[in-house]
């Protein structure tokens, strides 16, 4: 990373942590006392036959799911067409510091998820962004040392990809 890029992202690391959620008081619901489930991912990293496999897991459990996709490309094509319970987005919606403009994912970050669980395994900004904005009950994802601010629950483990995560999560939440 040069300089300038290692510049660009500490300050939007500092923005980010104005969004930062404080104490909750609430407790930590179990599995079977949620209702519904936000799963953010990298729609180039994560197929939607997988998302698809993890909406019905929690759907089988009757939970309300709703996913939002990351697209890394400049505009979204006719594959990634959003509607009420799916919806994505792209670098259109990005600021000049690469994280999420809040007002353009407000639809999704506004809604009070019980769990907003966030399959990104690699630190990346923009997904760790919608966690950081999100009014979620309880968000989930892997542990990762910068981005600590943006979960409120984190699993220290070793995956290679969005799956392995979604896998190792299931253990912990039920």
């Amino acid at each position: 990373m040069s300089f300038l890029s290692k510049i660009k992202y500490n300050i939007a690391l500092k923005k980010l942590r104005a969004h930062a959620q404080k104490e909750k008081a609430e407790r930590f619901k179990g599995l079977s006392q949620a209702r519904s489930v936000g799963i953010v991912y990298n729609v180039g990293k994560i197929k939607w036959k997988t998302v698809t496999q993890f909406i019905h897991y929690f759907e089988s459990l009757g939970k309300k799911v709703t996913t939002l996709g990351y697209l890394d490309e400049k505009e979204l094509n006719h594959n990634y067409t959003p509607n009420f319970r799916h919806m994505f987005f792209c670098q259109r919606e990005l600021s000049f510091w690469k994280i999420p403009k809040a007002q353009s994912l407000q639809t999704f970050t506004e809604v009070d998820f019980d769990y907003l669980i966030n399959l990104d395994v690699e630190g990346d900004l923009v997904l760790q962004a919608v966690s950081a904005y999100s009014k979620a009950h309880t968000r989930i994802g892997l542990h990762l040392e910068d981005y600590e601010f943006c979960q409120d629950f984190m699993i220290k483990a070793d995956v290679n990809d969005g799956p392995d995560l979604f896998e190792k999560l299931k253990d912990y939440i039920k």
